[in-house]
């Protein structure tokens, strides 16, 4: 029976990371994938109609009147009615048939998940589950770069509203937890953190402890370190300066990350405990180390934007030589035209020849056909006449059997024949002795004796 293996996490937490390690590893979860684009140049690895139907199910059952990010099924309250994804049941088994029967490991992978996974587990009860958590300061750090790069409602909301990364990250991981509670056997919850130090680890996890076992080749683990690079996927240090003052400000994510910590399969061992006893005067000092960092970064934005500034200088310079490449272009276009023109005269010469061709072999075809009609009738003729000479054959058998019994039975007629003449003689000269004999003297006494003797009474030899 197949197996089915679920990736999910909090969105920029390393799930496409992880779902590709599982690819490199032989476990493919889906064939139509969303393509990779800026923000997630290896890929994301999600199956285009899963993505889609989690998506439009999360909208649906958000409270579309007040502030949040639908499209993750979240807004301020963190209101989500569980009672509306009844009304997709049909919709997410005909997903499931559709792939079930397909491959020996099924399944797929997408952040959306996370707030769904009571509404799969009742429809896939034997499903396997893969977790993927990742430091908070360093979730909301991706995210606030790809709201930077990008330009769309995504980018204005985390930009007047940047705590929400760290409320939806919250969010997330408490439905991730209370699931794991309950069905910690077939759930494996992982840093992601600590699985790109040694991405084999979860191989080995998922063979002790969902029985799926795939070989790790030498090739297998130079795929690994192909597909991970630091300078894509930034970590943070505990001892940044944002992260300590994240820290005093809003320690509930902290404890939920301590939790995770200690239910985790590969937790990221972190020490979280560092801070802790931090005096007043180490908070003003992070908060001054947070302001120079604030300043590196403007500067660093500054040192991006002459480098854009450049880059775009580049960019004109390049539609320049495109421009005069452009027109090289059509010069060399208006010769291929004549060229063309001269191509299409030679085809239209050759579509003839074609055509005579086609007609030729047209009529080849036809006499070829009735070629075959007639040495087809040949050989029904043929099996006709050995049919017939076969039954010549075992008539002129029987013909032949016929004679030898009549000419056996007519020695044996001759030789009856012969034996009657032969009786015949015997009987005629049997009848000439008796003649002869009633003829005789002797026996006309005798006659006249045995008629005496009856007329006396007496008896007699007859």
């Amino acid at each position: 029976m197949p197996k089915t293996l679920i990736i999910t996490g909090m969105h920029r937490s390393g799930t496409s990371l992880t779902a590709s390690f599982l690819e490199a590893a032989g476990i493919k979860l889906g064939e139509v994938l969303l393509q990779a684009d800026c923000f997630n140049v290896k890929g994301y690895f999600e199956d285009v109609e899963f993505l889609e139907f989690q998506r439009s199910v999360l909208q649906n059952s958000c409270r579309t009147d007040e502030p949040g990010w639908q499209d993750w099924g979240w807004t301020e309250s963190e209101f989500l009615d569980y009672n509306k994804f009844q009304n997709y049941l049909d919709e997410a088994k005909a997903l499931i048939n559709n792939r079930y029967l397909k491959a020996e490991i099924w399944g797929w992978k997408d952040p959306r998940t996370s707030l769904m996974l009571n509404f799969w587990d009742e429809l896939l009860p034997d499903a396997h589950y893969i977790f993927v958590y990742r430091l908070p300061w360093e979730v909301a750090d991706s995210i606030f770069r790809v709201s930077i790069s990008a330009n769309n409602g995504f980018t204005k909301l985390f930009a007047q509203h940047p705590y929400y990364a760290l409320k939806i990250w919250s969010f997330y991981n408490r439905h991730i937890v209370e699931f794991y509670k309950k069905h910690s056997k077939r759930c494996v919850l992982v840093s992601i953190n600590a699985l790109t130090q040694k991405p084999e680890q979860l191989i080995e996890l998922l063979r002790d402890k969902f029985g799926i076992t795939q070989e790790i080749s030498n090739e297998v683990q130079h795929q690994f370190q192909k597909i991970y690079e630091s300078k894509i996927f930034k970590n943070i240090d505990l001892a940044h300066p944002s992260v300590r003052i994240l820290q005093h400000t809003a320690p509930q994510y902290f404890e939920l990350l301590k939790e995770l910590e200690q239910m985790a399969d590969v937790p990221s061992k972190i020490s979280l405990e560092l801070t802790d006893s931090d005096s007043p005067l180490d908070r003003e000092k992070s908060l001054l180390l947070f302001h120079r960092q604030t300043l590196e970064d403007r500067w660093k934005l500054k040192q991006s934007q002459s480098q854009l500034q450049q880059t775009q200088a580049e960019l004109e310079q390049s539609q320049f030589q495109q421009q005069h490449t452009q027109a090289e272009l059509e010069q060399s276009q208006f010769q291929q035209q004549h060229t063309q023109a001269e191509l299409e005269q030679s085809q239209s010469q050759l579509q003839q020849t074609q055509a005579e061709l086609e007609q030729s072999q047209f009529q080849q075809q036809h006499i070829q056909a009735e070629l075959e009609q007639s040495q087809s009738q040949q050989q029904h003729t043929q099996a006709e006449l050995e049919q017939s000479q076969f039954q010549q054959q075992h008539i002129q058998a029987e013909l032949e059997q016929s004679q030898s019994q009549q000419q056996h039975t007519q020695a044996e007629l001759e030789q009856s024949q012969f034996q009657l003449q032969h009786t015949q003689a015997k009987l005629e000269r049997s009848q000439q002795r008796v003649a002869a004999m009633e003829s005789s003297k002797f026996w006309q006494f005798r006659k006249v004796w045995l008629r005496m003797k009856r007329m006396l009474g007496l008896e007699t030899d007859e």
